[in-house]
């Protein structure tokens, strides 16, 4: 296309396509409120609009690129969120490069295991929710901790002695407040640790060069669950057979 770079199509093929939505989201939804205060309407292309909704419904390469190429007039004024997508763009957001210091109120993987307050080990009926994975493992309830204005229940595995995941979980009524500290909680994983890597619907998934950290999010029984879990890669452990 005429008014884009001649690599478009390399661009991105290194974008973090979750990135791109949410930033063009908010693009859409500043040009609905400049309209609506002037008492207008944003209004584009029928096939850029379709466009825009097939990325937003599948944000993947292959929609992007249709987007483009169906739509070339406005293909530029969209690039730049693309281009600002990729690693070292202007929209990607870089951070600790470790799960393991990643926190969590008063937690993260590098304390010892005494930092974590109170412990009790899973019962054997809960060792049947929570299995082990590894030889030398064993599983305690910590107590809880504060974070984002919130009490969070805390969980940690152990495998000889050294904590190697953290499991943080509160469960909300109210959808409201549920909504704002699902936001909250993204916006804290994010600040500490930059750009996701992966994001599904009520997944985002941060991985790091030891491990992972983990915000997932569910409808239990009329409830919200929020669960944020971090992971070392914990080299030398060995699984059980």
């Amino acid at each position: 296309m005429e008014r884009l770079p001649s690599d478009w199509k390399h661009t991105l093929a290194q974008c973090n396509m979750a990135l791109a939505k949410r930033e063009l989201a908010g693009f859409f939804q500043m040009a609905n409120r400049a309209a609506e205060e002037q008492g207008q309407q944003a209004v584009f292309p029928a096939e850029f609009v379709h466009g825009w909704n097939e990325f937003f419904a599948d944000p993947s390469y292959e929609t992007a690129v249709d987007w483009f190429e169906k739509a070339p007039e406005l293909a530029p004024m969209v690039f730049e969120y693309f281009q600002g997508s990729c690693p070292g763009g202007h929209l990607y957001r870089v951070g600790i490069p470790t799960a393991v210091s990643f926190r969590i109120g008063d937690y993260s993987l590098e304390l010892p295991l005494a930092s974590f307050g109170s412990l009790s080990e899973l019962t054997t009926s809960e060792y049947q929710h929570f299995p082990r994975q590894f030889h030398g493992e064993a599983i305690y309830h910590a107590s809880r901790t504060e974070f984002l204005g919130h009490s969070w229940s805390i969980m940690v595995a152990v495998v000889n002695g050294s904590p190697y995941k953290l499991a943080a979980s509160v469960e909300i009524d109210d959808p409201r407040v549920a909504m704002q500290l699902i936001q909250g909680a993204f916006e804290a994983c994010e600040a500490q640790l930059g750009t996701s890597t992966e994001e599904k619907q009520g997944l985002f998934i941060w991985d790091r060069t030891d491990g992972n950290v983990i915000l997932q999010t569910a409808s239990v029984m009329g409830s919200v669950a929020i669960n944020i879990y971090a992971t070392s890669a914990g080299v030398g452990r060995r699984p059980k057979s």
